[in-house]
């Protein structure tokens, strides 16, 4: 297989050599759970010396942090000549040299990060390890065998499944609960020695070097056709290209990568479809970091219908739904330039901006132009918020999920103990305004409401072929009465949730029409961060219902009074127990 290789730089050798006995960290005591395996890197010289002493093996693992245990690990020279391109990192600060060096070997990507890095930013277990097996050259099989799966909490689909999977093989387990990943814990500092330790002692594939090594998150594609370089249009492709480098009036005002992606921009808008879009890297990365629940914005999902920008939902305590955005709305103008006809990519291009600077969004509702200043934030999804209610001597679980990624499947499956352990009565599954996710999700969601194994949807591809995605028989919520509520929010993986609950009559939906999104996307991400999201398939609900523009039609219609405190649909699901 053809990899994508950055340069490799030899920095450091694993041999273990003997040392004499140098002083330790105070705060890591004998009866610490990982004192041997601390102690063990520290006598090697492969963690850092810090102030006073101090490892603080219970805090929160940070990103500045991460990169110091790194680049001490790999005994690489640091670069003190900071100059840091991010706006909330200073070039005097203890961490600084490191960020600089792991700028330099190309482990941090500035374009992309830019423009916070977010030093103090806590970091979840599979971005750690990620960052660890690429510096350390750890052999990440993205064709494992998915027979033996070890995890119950991360699908084996998952982008993240061979991370997990290289983890297992290196003995990185949770000692407490050893079937689940737990993907988006945040870990603690002790917990990160752990994790280079078990690499350097279980690892049979490891680079001696710390390298800057990126490895796709995807099957290599096959070599340019060769018949497409021998048209006219490709050669007149390239002959632009020679134009605008050599003989552009203007040429030293352009970057190469701006004219790249460009044209790739410009060809997939040309594939006319609405969920098919390239995304450089800074884009890139605030969409993969909204799939893991977090990402810097104003709090809207959208989506490009018949060339309009229309918000399919704010977030729930996002700025947007603070400000009075709605699911709907169109969007028009965006700091009083017109973006209509411009395009999904360059709407969002404008509308992001760094934290705590302000967007002016101009939006068409019900025939009236309506405008919003809303202050970008750093936008935190708590994928499941869990309440109860008592109505009428009965106790109903209220639970609220809000999309299908980060960490939503192991936080529903959480509520739905929580709701058997209160032996509740019954169950309000809230849909609305969820835009979706991983597929694979909703199917695992769905598992809980069935002990049998039947068909939770069934996608088609280009080639009309069709594949079933089948529960897994879990049934942890099967004796529950539940009632699912929906509204015009409601898309993709919630549409998956909803049809497959209502197709096997297993509960009752309340509320409005949902989106209507049937298709499912892949992503490819790239050496440089990009990523190219396009339509692979069409989904249908277990009776065969293709719902693509429009949408599940709930078995109750109604709908809640946005005038008034009380929530009408909730009133509405309480009234069916």
């Amino acid at each position: 297989m053809k990899k994508l290789l950055a340069t490799t730089i030899t920095i450091f050798s694993l041999t273990i050599t003997s040392n004499p006995t140098i002083a330790f960290y105070s705060d890591v005591k004998e009866n610490h759970q990982y004192y041997q395996e601390i102690k063990f890197l520290y006598e090697q010289n492969l963690l850092p010396k810090t102030q006073n002493n101090l490892f603080k093996p219970n805090d929160h693992l940070t990103k500045a942090n991460l990169y110091k245990l790194l680049l001490t690990f790999g005994k690489v020279e640091i670069n003190e000549q900071t100059n840091l391109p991010f706006k909330d990192t200073t070039n005097n600060s203890e961490y600084a040299p490191y960020l600089q060096t792991a700028l330099d070997l190309g482990l941090i990507r500035a374009q992309s990060l830019a423009p916070n890095f977010y030093p103090e930013k806590q970091v979840a277990k599979h971005n750690a390890l990620s960052k660890m097996f690429q510096a350390l050259g750890v052999g990440t099989n993205y064709f494992f065998d998915k027979n033996s799966y070890p995890f119950f909490d991360l699908d084996k689909n998952s982008e993240i499944a061979p991370v997990a999977q290289t983890a297992y093989n290196l003995g990185i387990i949770e000692k407490t609960d050893p079937k689940r990943f737990w993907m988006a814990k945040r870990i603690t500092n002790a917990e990160a020695a752990l994790y280079l330790f078990q690499i350097t002692q279980n690892s049979k594939s490891i680079n001696t070097n710390l390298q800057a090594t990126i490895v796709p998150k995807s099957p290599n594609l096959s070599p340019l056709d060769s018949d497409i370089t021998e048209q006219q249009e490709f050669q007149t492709l390239v002959n632009v290209w020679d134009i605008l480098n050599s003989s552009y009036y203007y040429q030293e005002e352009i970057e190469e990568s701006d004219l790249l992606y460009g044209a790739i921009i410009g060809m997939v808008q040309r594939a006319n479809d609405d969920y098919t879009t390239f995304q450089e890297p800074f884009d890139a990365e605030n969409f993969i970091n909204q799939l893991n629940n977090e990402f810097i914005g104003v709090g809207i999902s959208l989506e490009q219908i018949n060339e309009e920008i229309v918000i399919i939902s704010p977030l729930k305590d996002s700025p947007a739904e603070k400000a009075g955005l709605k699911t709907n709305d169109i969007i028009i103008k965006v700091n009083n330039e017109d973006i209509r006809g411009k395009g999904m990519d360059y709407t969002i291009s404008k509308i992001k901006g760094p934290i705590n600077t302000e967007v002016k969004l101009t939006i068409l509702r019900e025939n009236n132009e309506i405008e919003f200043t809303i202050k970008r934030d750093l936008i935190e999804i708590k994928s499941v918020e869990y309440t109860t209610i008592n109505k009428s001597n009965k106790k109903i679980a209220h639970i609220e999920l809000k999309n299908f990624g980060g960490n939503s499947r192991i936080d529903f499956y959480d509520a739905g103990e929580k709701a058997v352990s209160e032996q509740v009565d019954g169950i309000i599954l809230d849909l609305r305004n969820n835009p979706g996710g991983y597929l694979d999700y909703a199917v695992g969601m769905l598992s809980m409401f069935t002990e049998k194994q039947e068909t939770a949807t069934k996608v088609k591809n280009s080639f009309g072929t069709k594949t079933e995605y089948k529960t897994n028989g879990n049934g942890l919520l099967k004796d529950l009465p539940t009632v699912v509520l929906i509204n015009g929010g409601s898309a993709s993986a919630s549409e998956i949730l909803a049809g497959g609950l209502q197709d096997w009559e297993l509960a009752t939906i309340i509320g409005t029409q949902s989106f209507g999104k049937g298709s499912v996307q892949d992503v490819v991400q790239y050496i440089d961060g990009s990523i190219f999201k396009y339509t692979i398939s069409n989904w249908e609900t277990p009776n065969g219902r293709n719902i693509n523009e429009i949408g599940i039609e709930p078995d109750i219609y109604f709908e809640d009074n946005p005038d008034t405190e009380i929530d009408e649909q909730i009133e509405k699901a309480l009234s069916e127990f």
